[in-house]
């Protein structure tokens, strides 16, 4: 037995992640008491311990956290998706919508061009209406 009393380390550091929180000195009197020496290994290893189950925690907490990062980010990557999609349709629809006006124009001038050739044309048979009458 390295501690004098070996099987009182296991059940100390079980309480401990357990959820008694035991101080150093704590322990260490402990120890004084049931094998009458000062276990400065024991110690060392109980402060392992205890760091270790802190950083066990904190490391629970920061992998919560990048969970709930990482899902507020799939949102934030899922809206901004919907919104570039949104305006991809509008500015298509928008598109449609110019080429539309755009033929329209074109239809209508056209239409003018034509409409002055033969307003053109009826003057010049007028004219030669007028000079066949003549």
């Amino acid at each position: 037995m390295l501690f004098g009393g070996g099987q009182s380390c296991v059940v100390q550091c079980t309480t401990y992640k357990m959820g008694y929180v035991w101080t150093l000195i704590q322990v260490n009197n402990l120890i004084q008491r049931q094998c009458g020496c000062c276990c400065r290994h024991f110690v060392d290893f109980f402060y392992i311990v205890v760091t270790q189950v802190e950083l066990e925690k904190k490391l629970d907490g920061v992998a919560r956290e990048k969970e709930q990062y990482r899902q507020h980010l799939e949102k934030a990557l899922a809206k901004i998706a919907a919104v570039e999609a949104r305006e991809k349709s509008a500015a298509k629809a928008q598109l449609v919508k110019e080429k539309r006006e755009v033929e329209h124009m074109r239809l209508r001038y056209l239409a003018a061009e034509e409409k002055n050739v033969i307003t053109a044309e009826r003057r010049e048979l007028v004219e030669l209406k007028n000079e066949l009458n003549q």
